[in-house]
């Protein structure tokens, strides 16, 4: 009997993930036997504090990487859009399952005939919470008139917080992460993608493995999705070529069909008032290389000097 230990937060959303994990892993392997770790890392103890407005990507991993290179874990599972660009060395990642809805949702406030506002019904000067800047970014880019708002925390408390605020008007979140909570009564729309393109890797699992460890890495290929391996490739040598991190404004969409997929990506201004972007489409089998001709045309159309390329 083969045993496994899976690595993850505690929050409801990371844990709800590494149960579609573990239940496919199962699926796949009956006579493996899977336990779950759940470890707190530096972003889970900043949050709540001044700090958290200083985390970056790094800080919601490190102590997953720290316990898988120690030995304690087998696995560590993550949203794909939190792992950074620079893993520990020794570790590598791999997309697994298949992406959800990788969008981006608009929640409303509720009114007093107990719906919520909607998205086009947003009044002037609207006030929006988000702590992304990439999210920040498109709403002051579709409609300069809102007004933003710092709103951290999980799932649950971001919606406590809208709903116990007298001034916001709604919030943004993910949809995949609403959809993998299957939270009852939850009303909420997806923002079109025109006006908001989703973050890298956003819907999609990732699993972080030893690069040493062949057993691991034979177990998740069984789950592994064709599509949503391309997808995640392709958005991250988009990454890789901008080198955006959290404080950056960046968005990253790949989208595989049949035998061709789709890349595109927009980075914006410091101070919002534009955007570069583009778009690329080619065969599946070179996600990655359509991913790093869309990165270097952004980069040489304006964007390294938004970025601050040398």
């Amino acid at each position: 009997m083969q045993q496994l230990t899976i690595g993850t937060r505690g929050s409801a959303l990371a844990l709800a993930q590494t149960e579609l994990v573990k239940a496919a892993l199962i699926a796949a392997y009956p006579t493996l036997t899977v336990h779950l770790s759940i470890i707190k890392t530096e972003g889970d103890r900043k949050q709540g504090t001044p700090l958290a407005a200083q985390s970056d990507k790094k800080d919601w991993i490190i102590d997953l990487e720290r316990a898988l290179l120690a030995g304690e874990i087998d696995l560590a599972v993550h949203s794909g859009k939190d792992v950074p660009a620079e893993l520990e060395p020794g570790t590598e990642i791999r997309s697994i399952l298949k992406r959800a809805n990788p969008f981006d949702v608009f929640i409303g406030k509720r009114q007093a005939n107990g719906s919520r506002i909607s998205f086009a019904d947003l009044p002037q000067g609207a006030i929006i919470g988000t702590a992304s800047l990439r999210r920040r970014a498109s709403l002051i880019s579709y409609r300069n008139d809102f007004a933003l708002r710092d709103h951290r925390g999980n799932v649950p408390t971001r919606l406590q917080k809208l709903d116990d605020s007298p001034d916001l008007s709604g919030i943004v979140l993910a949809a995949a992460g609403l959809e993998r909570l299957a939270l009852p009564d939850l009303n909420y729309e997806i923002i079109d993608r025109s006006i908001m393109l989703p973050a890298m890797n956003q819907g999609a699992l990732a699993a972080q493995l030893r690069c040493s460890d062949e057993r691991v890495a034979k177990l998740i290929s069984s789950i592994s999705d064709r599509h949503t391996a391309a997808e995640f490739s392709a958005e991250r040598a988009v990454s890789e070529v901008l080198g955006g991190d959290c404080h950056s404004a960046i968005s990253i969409f790949a989208e595989a069909r049949d035998e061709t997929i789709a890349v595109s990506s927009r980075v914006f201004a410091k101070d919002n008032s534009r955007f570069i972007s583009h778009s690329a489409r080619g065969p599946i089998a070179q996600a990655t290389q359509i991913g790093k001709q869309v990165a270097h045309e952004i980069l040489e159309r304006g964007g390294a000097a938004i970025l601050g390329c040398s």
